[in-house]
C-alpha cells in the first residue's frame, strides 16, 4: 500500500477549517501517517466523546520516528460517537486540537484530510 498525496493549499497560512467529527457507524477508525516537518516531537490521539481511547493513550504516529504508510488502529466507536483528533506536543507537553479555542495560542493547527 502506497500513501497519495494530501494537498494543502495555503502553506505557511493557518487553516481557517474547523473540524467536528461525528461516526456515522459502528467499527474501528484508523490513521495513515503521510508527512509532519515540525522540529518538535508530536503523536496523535483520538478522543471519543472527551475520552482518550486506549489505543491512543500515549500517542500514536511519533512524527520522528513514523514513515509515510505507517497505518495504526486509533480504537473503536459507535454510531453518534464524537471524535476529537489531539496532537500531543511531546517537546512541550502543550495538546493542539482541530477546535482552535481549545489550544492556548488561538492558532488551528491541525488540517485533515479524510479518504473512504
Amino acid at each position: 500500500m502506497s500513501a497519495g498525496t494530501i494537498p494543502y493549499p495555503n502553506d505557511s497560512a493557518e487553516n481557517i477549517n474547523l473540524y467536528t467529527f461525528t461516526a456515522t457507524s459502528n467499527g474501528t477508525i484508523g490513521a495513515y501517517f503521510y508527512n509532519e516537518t515540525a522540529g518538535f516531537t508530536n503523536t496523535l490521539s483520538l478522543l471519543v466523546n472527551g475520552v482518550v481511547t486506549p489505543e491512543t493513550a500515549v500517542g500514536v504516529l511519533n512524527n520522528h520516528a513514523s514513515s509515510m504508510g505507517d497505518f495504526v488502529n486509533l480504537g473503536s466507536v459507535h454510531a453518534g460517537d464524537v471524535l476529537t483528533f489531539r496532537i500531543n506536543v511531546v517537546t512541550t507537553g502543550e495538546s493542539l486540537f482541530p477546535d482552535k479555542s481549545l489550544n492556548a495560542d488561538g492558532v488551528n493547527h491541525v488540517y485533515n484530510s479524510i479518504f473512504r
